[in-house]
């Protein structure tokens, strides 16, 4: 079985790519990100680093090793469609940040050449709205995108600052997002 292992650390199933969580990454992007392949058969070094590894953690480890399951956890939720969502009548859906961006400057050329309306097809949907309401609805998707981000980002703090495994353990990290927007 290939391990990877960064600054002492062995990978924990998910990885940061342009601001993304990736989860489970191919091995191209994981070396691209820095990590290091420990080879399915290990040298004499390896297999000693693999007998210690087998040892019984400390409590410091495994609250350590809890926070870092419990902020996996957190940003497996915040990437999540229950967060990254909202609807439009019936039909649940998200715009990613570079959507957002796309969006805001087709929004700006139409504005610059003089049109009223823009459209946007999403998933075989066709949206068509005048251009202050695009304005409205991508404003309102911004706020509620950052405001969950700092909801998460508030939750993974919380969390470094827990000294007791229990404690992490039971952190509810659900709570205190804004409700998913409904927008017409």
């Amino acid at each position: 079985m290939k391990r990877y292992i960064k600054e002492g650390h062995l990978f924990n199933g998910y990885l940061e790519i342009d601001g993304k969580t990736v989860i489970n990454p191919t091995e191209e992007e994981l070396v691209q990100a820095g990590w290091q392949v420990i080879e399915e058969n290990p040298t004499t070094d390896q297999q000693e680093d693999i007998v210690e590894e087998h040892r019984e953690p400390t409590p410091e480890e495994l609250l350590q090793t809890a926070i870092e399951q419990k902020i996996y956890d957190i940003r497996y939720y915040d990437s999540s469609d229950e967060i990254n969502s909202f609807k439009v009548g019936s039909l649940k859906m998200w715009l990613d940040k570079q959507e957002r961006c796309i969006l805001y400057a087709a929004l700006l050329a139409h504005e610059q050449l003089g049109k009223e309306t823009m459209t946007k097809i999403y998933h075989g949907h066709t949206f068509t709205y005048p251009l202050a309401q695009w304005k409205k609805l991508l404003g309102l998707i911004e706020i509620y995108a950052t405001d969950c981000l700092n909801t998460t980002e508030t939750h993974i703090e919380a969390v470094k600052r827990l000294t007791n495994r229990e404690e992490v353990l039971a952190y509810n990290y659900k709570t205190g997002y804004p409700e998913p927007l409904i927008l017409g």
